[in-house]
Formats: structure tokens, C-alpha cells, sequence
């Protein structure tokens, strides 16, 4: 069968096209299945889907019940809405550093940030490989803190034979449209262990309120007994229970049957999808390691990356080559740098609250000296790879660069 040009050169084929079909025909329950399949894919106990992996973050924090006298421990490379529900909710943000080969948190330079204060610890597994996760949680279990991990590059991403979001108490998946799996172009998920925080979650994606209540010694309201009718009278327990406190609301914020029909037919697709980008990305490291001045992102046991991003390193002085001139150079070579991300705390935002150079010194180096981010998708062709290789191994060699 000939694919129609429109399909040509997407993430997207006819099996996806088929679920949104089954999606409108409106039989519902689609998206309790593909939650069912994500929570049995990542060996979590519960999954939860929601309209994006930002609303996802926003309901981690909204459920830790995060506030003005809390702190935070953070990653310094990460995108913004990593830490956006931190900032909306007044929590004081603790940036961290990295391990310059991997751009995941640094476990080591964590418990010195630690105070009264501080609540959960935030991780970013940088391009889709897996920050080190056991020293992370043993040191959160010391000292009774919550780990959220931010997921959005590392679907399919494994630590030591466990997939990403099973290991912390919350882990925020995204399927944006440029992601290792998607579900039309929005869609998050929130995957944990815990009965509570699973509920409070569904408490709060949906129109209900979330908190501390009591049974009522007898079903009624003042003189009015429950009727206990068939039909849907939107009491809810009101006759049964009372209230103690509130501590989040519903927002509506579920994901459509169509999204999650196609985010069930491409969690099917996610193994092989990481597999071609696990090629490619073999590719990539054989051509730049012969070049001499560059390095990458290692290949460490136990951390299986799934590479929605390659990064790789210049070193300055040993190539004669600025940072800045390369990077303008590939793009003139019709290769197209996405980097990520620029430090955190260096943003306006941050700086206005008191954060500043100097604060997560290894991030800034490799930043603003070293890293840049080379194409990588399913979509990618061992040539183009190649041509990439080639490009940067003429540049580096050039003495004009």
C-alpha cells in the first residue's frame, strides 16, 4: 500500500489513524487503558494521564501539598517547567550541579543543600538517560523527602533493570510532540507507588476536591436522609461525609480518548522507536570519539539512555574552536542545534529571586563553554548522521573556524 505523502516523513502511521477512528465512534475507557498499559510498561503501581507533562509537574507539586515555607533541591539543567509549579506556589527553589558527562543532577552535591525546609528533591534525566537514581533516593529516604523525577526525555529509559517511573514517589512523563512517544502533540503522565498520592492526583485532574473528610454516623443531611437514587444527582458524599480540610481542587484536566488511543498504539511503538534512536546514536559516538577535542555522553552500566537528545562536548583549547562559532557554523550547514537547556538559574525570573553565577558552576561551564545538542529522532537516516559526523569533524580541522 502506497503512504500518502502526508503521512511521509511523520512519527505518525496508519495504526495511529485507526485509534483515533475507534477514539471517535466515543465507546470511552480509552484512557483508563492506556494508563493500565503505561503503569504495567514502566512497573509502576499507578498511572495517571493528564493534558500535558507540564500540568503533570503542576499536579506533583499540587499534591505534595508544596508551599511558601517549603524548599526545593533542583537540578540547574532542566527546562523551565521543571520548576514553573515551584515558582507559582512560592517554594523556595535550591539549585544544585551536574555531573558534566552525563547533565544529570550530581547525587554528591545534594545533601549539603539540605535544610529544615526542604521537602522533595527534583531530577531531570538529561536527553534520556537516567540520572543516578539509588544514592538520590537513599539519600531522600534519610532524610524523609519526596523525589519527583521529570521524565519528558526518558520514556522507555531504564536504571539498573528498572524503568523510569517506577523507582521514584512521582514521576512527570511528557508527550509533547517532539518526544519519544506522543499523544497528538499534548499529553503528560504521572506514574507512583503510593495509594494516597494516586488519589489526590485523581482528586485534582478531575471536578472533585481532595483532603481530609470524616464518615457521618448517618447517612443524611439535616432532615434529609440519602435517597440513594439510581441517577447521577451530583451529591456525591455529600451525605456522607463531612469535611475537615481542603488541600487541593479539581481542575478538569484529563487527557482525551483520542490522545489516549494514540499514546496506547504508540507505547507499542516505544521500544522499537528508542531502538533506532539508540542506532543512530551508536553512530554518532563512533564518528565524533575520532575526533580529537570532542567527547560525549558516556555509556554507563546501569543507565540505559533512550536519546531524545545527543549531546555531545568541544573542548576549546584543545580544538582551537569557540563554543559559540561551532554551533553558527553547523546551523550554516543546514544542521539544525536544539541545546538544551540554558541554566535555570541564570533566567530572569530566578536572578529576580535572588539566584546568580556562580551558583551551579560545573552547569555553567559545561553550558556555556562545551555542550551542544545534535539532531536525533526515528525519523533520521544513518546518512544524515553521517553527514552531521562529517560536518563537525571538517569544521573542528578547519584552521579558519
Amino acid at each position: 500500500m502506497d503512504v500518502p505523502e502526508y503521512l511521509l516523513g511523520s512519527i505518525y502511521d496508519f495504526e495511529d489513524m485507526e485509534a483515533i477512528a475507534v477514539a471517535l465512534q466515543g465507546r470511552g475507557g480509552l484512557q483508563n487503558k492506556f494508563e493500565a498499559e503505561f503503569a504495567e510498561y514502566c512497573g509502576a503501581s499507578y498511572a495517571m494521564a493528564t493534558v500535558s507533562g507540564t500540568m503533570a509537574l503542576h499536579l506533583a507539586a499540587a499534591v505534595l501539598q508544596l508551599g511558601t515555607q517549603d524548599e526545593v533541591i533542583c537540578t540547574p539543567q532542566t527546562f523551565l517547567a521543571t520548576i514553573l509549579p515551584l515558582i507559582e506556589r512560592r517554594v523556595r527553589v535550591v539549585f544544585t550541579d551536574i555531573e558534566p558527562e552525563t547533565l544529570c543532577i550530581d547525587p554528591n552535591t545534594i545533601e549539603d543543600r539540605i535544610t529544615d525546609r526542604t521537602r522533595a528533591i527534583y531530577v531531570m534525566h538529561y536527553g534520556g538517560l537516567p540520572c543516578d537514581m539509588d544514592p538520590i533516593m537513599e539519600i531522600a529516604e534519610r532524610h524523609g523527602l519526596y523525589v519527583v523525577e521529570d521524565a519528558a526525555h526518558a520514556p522507555g529509559a531504564e536504571y539498573k533493570k528498572r524503568r523510569i517511573g517506577s523507582i521514584a514517589h512521582l514521576t512527570c512523563f511528557s508527550f509533547g510532540s517532539l518526544k519519544n512517544m506522543t499523544t497528538l502533540g499534548q499529553g503528560g503522565m504521572i506514574t507512583s507507588h503510593c495509594e494516597e498520592l494516586d488519589s489526590g492526583l485523581r482528586a485534582m485532574r478531575g471536578r472533585e476536591l481532595w483532603g481530609d473528610r470524616i464518615e457521618k454516623p448517618e447517612a443524611r443531611i439535616g432532615p434529609y436522609l440519602n435517597p440513594n437514587l439510581a441517577n447521577n444527582d451530583n451529591s456525591g458524599d455529600a451525605y456522607t461525609h463531612d469535611w475537615i480540610e481542603v488541600w487541593g481542587v479539581g481542575h478538569n484536566i484529563p487527557m482525551t480518548d483520542a490522545q489516549a488511543a494514540v499514546g496506547s498504539v504508540q507505547l507499542r511503538k516505544l521500544d522499537r522507536m528508542n531502538g533506532i534512536r539508540r542506532e543512530l546514536a551508536e553512530r554518532y559516538t563512533r564518528g565524533l570519539t575520532q575526533i580529537d577535542g570532542i567527547s560525549v555522553q558516556p555509556h554507563l552500566e546501569g543507565r540505559e539512555s533512550v536519546y531524545h537528545l545527543y549531546p555531545f562536548f568541544i573542548d576549546q583549547e584543545r580544538t582551537g574552536v569557540r563554543h559559540d562559532d561551532l554551533i553558527r557554523a553547523l546551523e550554516a550547514n543546514n544542521i539544525r542545534i536544539r541545546n538544551r537547556f540554558f541554566p535555570c538559574h541564570l533566567s530572569p525570573a530566578m536572578r529576580r529571586m535572588g539566584h546568580e553565577p556562580g551558583e551551579s558552576p560545573v552547569c555553567e561551564r559545561v553550558w556555556f563553554e562545551q555542550q551542544i545538542n545534535l539532531p536525533i529522532s526515528p525519523l533520521h537516516t544513518p546518512q544524515q548522521i553521517d553527514y552531521v559526523v562529517e560536518t563537525v569533524h571538517s569544521l573542528v580541522a578547519s584552521p579558519d573556524m
